[in-house]
């Protein structure tokens, strides 16, 4: 919220109201409800691709094989972990393009090729951060296999920061026009 306040009197000349208005948006849509759709999607994921197969895994022949484990219980990724793994993996997002960004600014908003390779630079260790997080607390779970696939958006993040570079196009540049225009 401090951030945001801070983008806000930087960068805009607004009432109250206004800034107001900006800091509900950045918590309620950028945190929120951005976190509450990718909560929600990787706790689906997880629990309907991710997890092993008890059945498969037992080892134990029948009368006692797989078809009688009573005693092993079956292990889902509850949503609320799923949601504390965003708000852990958002903190690094959170570091790199609020903290990091703001300090960078007067650098960021500048025209050039180095200039658009730096600021989109932080957006792609942003989002590189968020999936890596985001892997590192699915990883931990013993019942979940190839949580390596949460990296995979951290592929198209590769694959965009290569094809906005050679146009120039600046995500600093973009995103505080659309926060601030």
């Amino acid at each position: 919220m401090l951030s945001s306040l801070a983008f806000a009197v930087a960068l805009a000349n607004r009432g109250v109201a206004q800034v107001a208005a900006l800091l509900a948006y950045s918590i309620a849509i950028d945190f929120f409800v951005a976190g509450l759709l990718i909560s929600t999607l990787c706790w689906w994921l997880s629990n309907t691709y991710l997890r092993l197969d008890i059945a498969s895994t037992h080892t134990v022949p029948p009368p006692h094989g797989p078809y009688s484990h009573s005693l092993e219980i079956e292990q889902k990724v509850e949503w609320l972990y799923a949601f504390d793994v965003h708000c852990n993996s958002y903190f690094l997002v959170y570091l790199i393009l609020y903290v990091v960004q703001y300090l960078l600014l007067p650098v960021v908003l500048l025209d050039g090729y180095l200039v658009t390779a730096l600021a989109n630079s932080l957006y792609l260790a942003a989002v590189a951060a968020y999936f890596y997080s985001t892997f590192r607390g699915y990883e931990v779970l013993p019942f979940l296999e190839k949580t390596e696939r949460f990296l995979f958006p951290a592929i198209g993040a590769v694959v965009a920061f290569l094809v906005l570079l050679p146009f120039n196009v600046n995500m600093s540049s973009l995103m505080m026009g659309f926060y601030f225009s």
